[in-house]
């Protein structure tokens, strides 16, 4: 019986929260377009837009995606001075000296 009281509160309780959650949104008035037209007018051409978009890719100074810098694929790419077959050679002599450490 108590299980049944406690269940009965939890539930008006987030009856309660849903309510006042909904009472912050605005009801829509008569007839509205959805999604809501933007009106907006552009001094740019494409052409210049897009100059724009590339200078800002050469000079890292795109738009941020939270802490992360939003960039292509071939923009992540990076070029090494050091060979494959170095970094494997380097990797196994380390491996063989033990100064690889494995684990916590």
């Amino acid at each position: 019986m108590k299980n049944l009281h406690t269940l009965g509160l939890a539930a008006a309780l987030s009856l309660a929260a849903l309510g006042a959650q909904a009472a912050g949104v605005p009801a829509p008035q008569g007839d509205q377009p959805w999604p809501p037209v933007l009106e907006s007018q552009s001094t740019l051409t494409r052409a210049e837009v897009v100059a724009e978009l590339q200078a800002a890719r050469q000079q890292h100074r795109m738009a941020m995606n939270g802490n992360q810098v939003q960039l292509r694929a071939d923009e992540l790419a990076t070029s090494s001075a050091v060979s494959r077959d170095a970094v494997r050679a380097e990797t196994q002599a380390a491996l063989q000296e033990g100064s690889i450490v494995w684990g916590e």
